[in-house]
C-alpha cells in the first residue's frame, strides 16, 4: 500500500489550522431557489500563501456537490481536485497530524494507523465515526493521539467534512479571488410553525450552517428574500460554550447583511440565521379586505333576511361574485414557491371565505321555513367573521401583537415597582 505524501500533509496542515493568516476576507450568500433549495454562493479573498499545487477553499459536508461551479476573478474556470486526489490531500494532512505526538515519542506511523486514517477520510459520516472509534479503542498509541487536541479537532473535521480543494497556479503572495457555488438543501420549517407562518402568525427562522465563519480577517453572510417576502432580523452566531458572540447586521428591505471581524475558536458552534415573514402590503393585505368586505355583505344579508328571501335571485347572483373575485385573488402566477408556502395558509382562508358566501347563496336555493333559515346564515355569518378574524390577525402578525403585549406588561410592571420604591 502506498504512504501519505507527510511533506504536502504538513503544507496543508499549515493552511487548514491558520487560515486568518492568508484569508483576507470571505463572503457567503444565498440565494432561494425555491422552496425546498439554495444556491450558495462563496468568495475568498486570499494572499497565496506559499508555493502550492492547491488551495483548501473550505470544509463541506460529505455530500455530493450539486452544480458546483468553480471560478477565479476573471471568471476563468478552475479546476478541482477529484475525489480520488481529494482523499490523499486530506489522507496526508491527517497523517501529518498524527505524526507529530507520535515523533515526539520515538514512534513511527504504522501500517495500520494509516489504513484506520485513510478510511476515516474516504467513508461516509456513520462508517468513518466508527473507523475512528475503533483506532482510539485499539490502537496501541491512541492515548498519544486523544491527547493531542490539533490531531483530535482535525479528524473530528474530516469524519464529517471533506476539503474542499482547487488548483491554483500562482506565485507566493499573489492576491487572488476564487469563488464557488453550489445548490444545497433549504431545511423546512416544522408542521406547526409553517402552518402558522403560511397565516402570518409567526415568522419563520431558518438556520444556515457556516463553519468558515471566523477562518478569515472579515467575514460576510448576505441573503435576499424572494419577491413579497421580508427578512426582519439576521444573526451570526457564535457559541464556543465560554460566550456567545454575535456579529453585525443591516437590513435593507428584503436583504440582509451580516459581518464579523476576527477569528473565533475551531470547536465553536457557528450559524446564521434569518428570520423571515411575509410581506404585509398586496396579497396579503388585499386578502383580509375582501374577507371582510365579504363577511360585511353576508352581515347585512343576514340582518334583511325576510327581505332577502322574498327576492333570492338578486341576492343570490350578488353571493356568487364574491367567490369569484377571490378565486382571482388567490391566483397568481409566476410566484416565487417559498412565497407560495407563506402564502398557502393564507389562500385556505381565502377559499373558506368564498366557500361560506358560495353556501350562503346556495340556502336561498333551498325550501326552507324562516327559522331554519336564520340559524344557518347566523352561523355562515360567524364563520365568514372568524375567517375574517385570522386573515386580519395574519396581516398585523398575531406574535408582533403578543410581543407588543409583553413589553407593555413589563413597563407597566417597572412603573408600579418605582411607585412602590417612591413609597418606601
Amino acid at each position: 500500500m502506498d504512504r501519505p505524501d507527510i511533506a504536502e500533509g504538513q503544507r496543508i496542515l499549515r493552511l487548514i489550522a491558520a487560515p486568518s493568516t492568508w484569508t483576507n476576507r470571505r463572503v457567503e450568500s444565498v440565494e432561494f431557489l425555491d422552496d425546498q433549495a439554495v444556491r450558495k454562493r462563496i468568495s475568498v479573498d486570499l494572499d497565496v500563501p506559499e508555493s502550492t499545487p492547491c488551495v483548501p477553499l473550505a470544509l463541506l459536508a460529505k455530500e455530493i456537490l450539486v452544480d458546483l461551479d468553480t471560478v477565479d476573478e476573471t471568471g476563468r474556470p478552475l479546476p478541482v481536485l477529484t475525489r480520488g486526489e481529494n482523499t490523499k490531500v486530506a489522507w496526508a494532512a491527517l497523517a501529518a497530524a498524527a505524526q507529530k505526538p507520535l515523533d515526539e515519542q520515538g514512534l513511527d506511523l504504522d501500517q495500520q494507523l494509516l489504513t484506520d486514517l485513510r478510511a476515516l477520510v474516504s467513508s461516509d459520516v456513520d462508517e468513518a465515526q466508527e473507523v475512528f472509534e475503533n483506532l482510539l479503542a485499539s490502537h496501541p498509541h491512541a492515548d498519544l493521539l486523544h491527547e493531542d487536541a490539533s490531531f483530535m479537532r482535525l479528524a473530528s473535521q474530516l469524519i464529517h467534512n471533506f476539503l474542499f480543494l482547487v488548483r491554483l497556479d500562482a506565485s507566493p503572495r499573489e492576491r487572488r479571488i476564487l469563488k464557488f457555488s453550489y445548490r444545497a438543501v433549504l431545511e423546512s420549517p416544522g408542521v406547526l410553525s409553517g402552518a402558522l407562518a403560511s397565516i402570518g402568525f409567526r415568522r419563520v427562522s431558518l438556520l444556515f450552517d457556516v463553519p468558515a465563519l471566523g477562518t478569515s480577517a472579515s467575514y460576510h453572510f448576505e441573503c435576499e428574500a424572494p419577491e413579497d417576502l421580508e427578512i426582519e432580523e439576521g444573526v451570526l452566531l457564535v457559541d464556543d460554550d465560554e460566550q456567545v458572540i454575535t456579529g453585525e447586521s443591516s437590513i435593507r428591505g428584503s436583504r440582509v447583511h451580516m459581518y464579523l471581524p476576527g477569528t473565533v475558536s475551531p470547536e465553536a458552534e457557528k450559524s446564521a440565521i434569518i428570520f423571515v415573514q411575509r410581506s404585509r402590503t398586496g396579497f396579503v393585505r388585499i386578502a383580509a379586505l375582501s374577507a371582510i368586505f365579504s363577511s360585511a355583505v353576508l352581515t347585512f344579508f343576514w340582518n334583511h333576511l325576510s327581505t332577502v328571501a322574498n327576492q333570492p335571485d338578486r341576492v343570490t347572483a350578488i353571493l356568487l361574485v364574491i367567490p369569484g373575485l377571490l378565486s382571482l385573488l388567490a391566483s397568481r402566477p409566476g410566484e416565487h414557491r417559498l412565497a407560495s408556502r407563506f402564502f398557502f395558509g393564507t389562500r385556505v382562508l381565502v377559499a373558506v371565505s368564498g366557500l361560506l358566501a358560495y353556501s350562503a347563496a346556495a340556502t336561498l336555493a333551498i325550501a326552507l321555513d324562516e327559522r331554519e333559515l336564520g340559524r344557518l346564515w347566523e352561523t355562515l355569518v360567524y364563520l365568514s367573521w372568524a375567517t375574517s378574524a385570522l386573515l386580519f390577525l395574519g396581516l398585523v402578525r398575531l406574535d408582533s401583537l403578543v410581543d407588543q403585549g409583553w413589553a407593555v406588561i413589563l413597563e407597566l410592571w417597572l412603573w408600579l415597582e418605582r411607585r412602590k420604591g417612591g413609597h418606601t
